[in-house]
C-alpha cells in the first residue's frame, strides 16, 4: 500500500514540474474553458456583470484588454451600478492604427483611453419612447450621444448600425457595434 501511495505521489510531482512552465498556457485553457461553460447559461450570463461577459466573448478581446488597461475592470463589475454599454468587436478596433491603439494602451494614455471607453457607456438604462424615432442621451463621461430607434430597440448609435443586441446582465444592456465610437474633442 505504501508502495502504491508513494508512486502516485511521484507522478504527482512529476506532473506538477512538468506543468509549472507552461502555467499561463494553463491559466489560459481554465479561462477559455470557464467561459464556454458561462456563455451557453442563459441564467449566468443574465447575472454576471458586464466586465466579465466582456471578458469571455471572444469577440471583445481588445475591448477587455483596453478596459483592464483603463483600469475600468472594477467600474463595470460593480453590483447596483447600471450601463448600458455600446462594445465595439476586435474588428472594430482593428480599424484603428495599429499605433495609434498601441499608444492608447500605454499607460500615460490611461486618461484618453478612459474617456474612450465612458463614451461607450450611457451611466442608466435606456428607456425607449414609441414617439420619437432619436434619443438623446448623456454618455458616461457627459458627452452628448444619438440614439435611433426602431421596433422597440435602439438600431444606431451616433450612426453606427448596432450589430447585435442587447445581452442583458447583471449590470447592463450591452450592444456589440463594428466601429469605436470616437468622442468629441475636449476632455470630460
Amino acid at each position: 500500500m505504501a508502495y502504491k501511495k508513494f508512486w502516485m505521489a511521484l507522478v504527482l510531482m512529476v506532473g506538477l514540474a512538468a506543468a509549472l512552465p507552461g502555467c499561463s498556457q494553463w491559466q489560459q485553457h481554465f479561462h477559455k474553458c470557464a467561459c464556454k461553460k458561462l456563455l451557453r447559461n442563459p441564467s449566468r450570463v443574465a447575472h454576471s456583470p458586464l466586465y466579465k461577459i466582456i471578458n469571455c466573448e471572444p469577440q471583445w478581446t481588445t475591448l477587455a484588454k483596453a478596459l483592464r488597461k483603463a483600469h475600468l475592470k472594477e467600474t463595470f463589475s460593480q453590483r447596483g451600478a447600471y450601463y448600458t454599454f455600446f462594445a465595439p468587436t476586435n474588428a472594430a478596433f482593428a480599424k484603428i492604427a495599429p499605433a495609434k491603439l498601441a499608444t492608447l494602451m500605454k499607460s500615460k494614455n490611461r486618461q484618453s483611453l478612459r474617456n474612450l471607453i465612458f463614451y461607450h457607456a450611457i451611466a442608466s438604462p435606456v428607456v425607449l419612447d414609441p414617439r420619437h424615432a432619436t434619443l438623446r442621451e448623456l454618455t458616461a463621461n457627459g458627452h452628448k450621444m444619438v440614439l435611433i430607434t426602431g421596433n422597440g430597440k435602439i438600431t444606431a448609435v451616433n450612426g453606427v448600425p448596432i450589430i447585435s443586441g442587447p445581452i442583458m446582465v447583471d449590470n447592463a444592456a450591452i450592444y456589440t457595434i463594428g466601429q469605436v465610437l470616437t468622442p468629441p474633442p475636449g476632455n470630460r
